[in-house]
């Protein structure tokens, strides 16, 4: 049987609602005393232990998007750094074609400060170079657009950009080529790069 000082919630003067015994054991002597009883004062505030769950469940939702906020902006970083590392890469690429053949560099020079003095094919030639170049920069355009390239690198391709295409040789080639971009681009290209 349990006694009266056996719980701890219970106060002094515990008010019984019932008590029923029920037989255990196949009809045996062991009886057990089931007891409902009021507890004032002693008893769990449901309340509180809700609210300091709730406060708990905030604080985890709090620290869970204070780690997504880190997460994304390391991955932001690195998303920057690998489009400054692939301009870098293609841009190294288009110049070792220049620096690597003579040919290549004649054609170029040529093309750019006294285009029609090309021999057709050296023409041709000096198109698909240009073209390559505005692929290269087209890329560049939409990585500013998508925020992954900053406004200081952006600002220095276009640099780049505005010295070829405002040449004999280079305003030729956009003008052979521009249909092939984006419609954004071109309009980009003719507002804020040629001034001819």
């Amino acid at each position: 049987m349990l006694s009266r000082s056996a719980s701890i919630f219970e106060p002094r003067a515990a008010i019984v609602k019932h008590t029923k015994q029920y037989p255990l054991n196949n009809g045996r002597i062991d009886w057990v005393i089931f007891r409902c009883e009021h507890n004032r004062g002693y008893g769990v505030n449901w309340e509180a232990i809700g609210a300091i769950g709730e406060i708990m469940g905030a604080a985890g939702v709090i620290i869970t998007l204070a780690y997504l906020a880190s997460q994304i902006r390391q991955n932001t970083r690195a998303t920057r750094s690998q489009s400054v590392q692939s301009l870098a890469a293609s841009g190294a690429t288009m110049n070792a074609m220049i620096i690597q053949d003579p040919d290549v560099a004649r054609i170029f020079d040529t093309g750019m400060s006294n285009y029609a003095s090309l021999p057709r094919e050296d023409r041709l030639r000096f198109s698909f170079l240009i073209g390559q170049w505005l692929l290269a920069y087209e890329a560049v355009y939409v990585q500013h657009r998508m925020g992954t390239i900053d406004q200081s690198v952006f600002d220095a391709r276009m640099r780049n950009l505005e010295m070829w295409l405002n040449t004999e040789g280079g305003l030729v080639a956009w003008n052979s080529a521009r249909e092939v971009f984006s419609k954004e681009y071109i309009d980009y290209v003719q507002t804020h790069v040629i001034h001819r």
